[in-house]
């Protein structure tokens, strides 16, 4: 999982990571409380390098968390990564 860019950012910013084998993949965005505010992607993805696009304009300024959870197809090991992003307006 990268650091997002640009960061701070108003209002579209990318995310970017890569996944090393056949994973059931979750990336979400968390508000400071720990709420899930929005789910980038929920699904079963091929090994390689991905790129979402986060439009938070229905978000109020601030600081919010990203995180990635992978679940190994094969292994069944879950990798989980977190990073902050800054939403200014």
């Amino acid at each position: 999982l990268a650091q997002n860019y640009p960061n701070p950012f108003n209002p579209v910013t990318n995310i970017e990571f890569d996944i090393a084998e056949r994973s059931i993949t979750k990336l979400s965005v968390f508000d400071l409380t720990g709420r899930e505010v929005k789910t980038l992607i929920n699904k079963n993805l091929a090994p390689g390098h991905y790129r979402y696009q986060l439009n938070a304009s229905q978000f109020a300024s601030g600081m919010y968390i990203y995180r990635i959870e992978a679940l190994s197809g094969s292994t069944g090991k879950l990798f989980q990564d977190t990073r902050k992003l800054v939403l200014m307006k």
